[in-house]
């Protein structure tokens, strides 16, 4: 299976049926669920639903256009790097400082890319 974007989801360690809740990530990340999020006029996850998303009117049509040439050339892909998650971190702690006023946007980018150069060096 292969995604246009991603949700996400955690199990908590507290969780008192494991086997409940990966069956029910299985179940929000599946290609039906995703055909529901999808039919509901959302941006689904899954990149084959979301290829084949039919617009119902020429608004909608156009939607989808920009939506997908979005996802095509503007996204942010998330690569299986062990230190993702520290990447992760520095970009959503930089973005918040940068919508609450208190760096630039030009300064958060580069703290993104400082921590990113950092884990990838």
């Amino acid at each position: 299976m292969s995604y246009a974007g991603c949700h996400s989801w955690a199990i908590p360690t507290t969780c008192g049926d494991i086997d409940g809740a990966r069956a029910l990530l299985v179940d929000l990340a599946s290609a039906e669920a995703n055909q529901l999020e999808a039919a509901s006029g959302a941006v689904c996850a899954h990149a084959e639903v979301l290829a084949a998303q039919e617009p119902v009117d020429e608004v909608d049509a156009r939607r989808l256009e920009i939506t997908r040439a979005t996802i095509a050339s503007g996204m942010i892909t998330y690569p299986p790097l062990p230190r993702f998650p520290d990447i992760e971190d520095a970009g959503w702690l930089a973005l918040h400082r940068a919508l609450l006023g208190e760096i630039d946007p030009g300064e958060a980018t580069d703290q993104m890319q400082a921590v990113a150069e950092e884990a990838l060096g």
